[in-house]
């Protein structure tokens, strides 16, 4: 649904800094996370994904687009732009 000429714009963070070599998840992405928001007795939890920049370019290709870092940040986070692939 990207136009020829459009552009996505994402931020992340890449998370393996929390964890040790040894600490890793081993049943899912240790980007996937759950919040968790409780307020006046309800509850609601929703999935959020923080993926590495290598993942997300490799996750592009296979969909048809580029990748391009725009920005490292000083938190281990970042600013991309995802386009189209040229044919």
């Amino acid at each position: 649904m990207l136009s020829v000429d459009g552009q996505i714009l994402i931020d992340s963070s890449d998370l393996s800094y929390m964890y040790d070599e040894d600490d890793l998840p081993e049943d899912r992405y240790y980007g996937e996370v759950d919040y968790t928001v409780r307020y006046k007795g309800m509850e609601e939890t929703s999935g959020w994904l923080y993926t590495d920049f290598s993942t997300l370019s490799d996750c592009a290709v296979k969909a048809g687009l580029t990748t391009e870092l725009v920005m490292n940040g000083p938190n281990f986070d970042y600013l991309a732009r995802l386009t189209k692939m040229s044919p």
